[in-house]
């Protein structure tokens, strides 16, 4: 049971769309019919009518069914009830008109089946989300509609279903008009989620700040693999970054690494003195290098090449090859991989 419902009743068509209703919520009415028969589902503890193909359960076992865990919250149920006394044999015609249901969704002729005496033919996406509910008197519906809390007292909106082509959103406190529509993804988008604050995005770092926010920068990081999207203008880096503390009592306290992915955007240039890997490296942690901000004063000087650059430029020194790497960025992120 949901604590909203929404109703569309489509009295010439002779269904109702709903959103809210379970396939709990029949369990009253189908525990006195014979049982259900399945045209579409995803449960194991069923019972298999050889005359017809399909799957059914009969009324004694939905209760145990359903508690069962039988009822998927995600996928497709289609379903039709059939009187008491077992699973009818059912007329060829019959038996392709509700195949015919389980297909498209839609009734051939006639809702109500003779072999059957079914009060419903049903389909449901995901328990509870969408629902589609073709039947042979209104009454049904109305007795069924008549258990759920959220319509008790509501005779007023009761009366206003009976009478049909219209809709309604319910909630424990408001009954309001909605539209007619089978979208029920678009309807809940703007009934439920419409309102939720937006998702609060933290403004874009500098690579300064991203530095800052680390207890060595990038000192003595490990660079394992670089990428440079020029189409896009990024760079990404996947770096082992020294993050241990320097006061740690043990060794492996001062040395521990972390793996994590830099991503720089907005790259207006990257000028390489050379990243040469012309001789093998001792062991696979990667190329070690620094990285940090040119200024006044301090070396290494920027590039006369890259004097009028806006913005700051950075440098990425390998030690490896002794090259220094000079480049700009508008921001920076980092994310770790564990």
């Amino acid at each position: 049971m949901c604590d909203y419902l929404y109703l569309w009743h489509n009295r010439s068509g002779r269904y109702l769309v709903a959103s809210g209703i379970k396939f709990r919520d029949f369990l009253p009415l189908l525990e006195t019919s014979g049982g259900v028969v399945l045209l579409r589902h995803e449960a194991e503890e069923v019972l298999f009518d050889r005359e017809t193909g399909l799957d059914y359960v009969e009324a004694g076992s939905i209760a145990s069914f359903v508690d069962g865990g039988n009822v998927n919250t995600f996928g497709d149920l289609c379903w039709a009830d059939f009187r008491p006394g077992g699973m009818p044999r059912m007329a060829r015609q019959e038996l392709a008109e509700l195949l015919f249901f389980g297909n498209t969704h839609e009734g051939f002729k006639e809702v109500g089946l003779a072999s059957l005496g079914n009060r419903f033919l049903a389909y449901a996406h995901d328990d509870g989300w969408y629902l589609k509910l073709l039947y042979t008197h209104w009454d049904n519906v109305a007795e069924m509609l008549g258990n759920m809390p959220l319509l008790a007292g509501r005779s007023g909106t009761m009366a206003a279903l009976a009478a049909g082509d219209c809709a309604f959103w319910i909630e424990a406190d408001k009954v309001e008009p909605e539209v007619c529509t089978h979208g029920i993804d678009e309807l809940h988008n703007r009934r439920l989620w419409a309102h939720e604050p937006a998702p609060v995005v933290p403004p874009p770092q500098t690579l300064d700040e991203v530095a800052a926010s680390l207890p060595n920068g990038f000192h003595d990081s490990c660079l394992r693999e670089l990428t440079l999207d020029f189409s896009n203008r990024e760079v990404r880096m996947i770096l082992d970054i020294l993050v241990g503390e320097p006061e740690a009592p043990d060794q492996a306290g001062r040395e521990r690494v972390r793996r994590a992915e830099l991503s720089l955007s907005e790259v207006g240039c990257w000028v390489s003195d050379r990243f040469c890997l012309d001789r093998p490296l001792k062991d696979s942690t990667g190329l070690c290098i620094d990285i940090g901000t040119c200024g006044p004063g301090r070396p290494p000087e920027v590039p006369s090449s890259l004097a009028a650059e806006p913005g700051p430029v950075y440098w990425l020194f390998c030690d490896a090859s002794n090259a220094l790497t000079f480049f700009t960025a508008g921001s920076a992120s980092l994310e770790w991989f564990d």
